[in-house]
């Protein structure tokens, strides 16, 4: 028959394991309340170790779907699901501790990257074609007169991000 492993959920039937298991023992089992401490914090993160997004956020079946565990965390806390966004106030993406985390929205959520440097912009974003020196160097030469066009084909973007550039609607943290 082969080696069997003891006290394991016979192999095809994994959702009936899953749903004999309440979805808090699961969370538990995956949580390490003696995880980091952040700066600014007064108490230590409860960090998720089981399966995570590529960004570091937790997830969990919840028995109907995958959910962040940072969700089901606030929610357990709050008694009802979240209203729209779950910010965590220690910028870790890994922690599950409800005072930690608090609601919010799009225009906070975009604020806070912001203000921690998580957003991807200028040279340091993977689909940049332009530097912080050619964006400059684009400016000055639009300033002088040369053809956007030109400048396009050098650069090998097209005129009307030439325009965003020039008129600082992209790269506006760039002087």
């Amino acid at each position: 028959m082969g080696w069997q492993r003891v006290n394991a959920p016979p192999r095809t039937n994994h959702s009936y394991w899953l749903m004999n298991q309440t979805i808090g023992a699961r969370f538990w089992a995956k949580v390490n309340c003696a995880g980091t401490h952040q700066a600014g914090m007064a108490t230590c993160c409860w960090e998720w170790e089981g399966a995570s997004h590529p960004r570091g956020y937790g997830k969990i079946y919840d028995g109907t779907r995958m959910a962040y565990a940072h969700r089901v965390a606030l929610e357990w806390a709050l008694g009802r699901p979240p209203v729209d966004y779950v910010l965590h106030k220690c910028d870790n993406p890994r922690c599950v501790r409800p005072s930690h985390l608090e609601e919010g929205d799009q225009a906070e959520n975009l604020r806070q990257c912001r203000e921690r440097g998580r957003n991807n912009r200028g040279e340091v974003n993977g689909q940049s074609k332009l530097t912080a020196d050619s964006v400059r160097e684009i400016r000055e030469q639009v300033a002088k007169g040369l053809a956007r066009s030109a400048l396009a084909r050098q650069y090998g973007i097209t005129e009307a991000y030439i325009s965003t550039l020039v008129n600082r609607k992209c790269w506006s943290h760039i002087a």
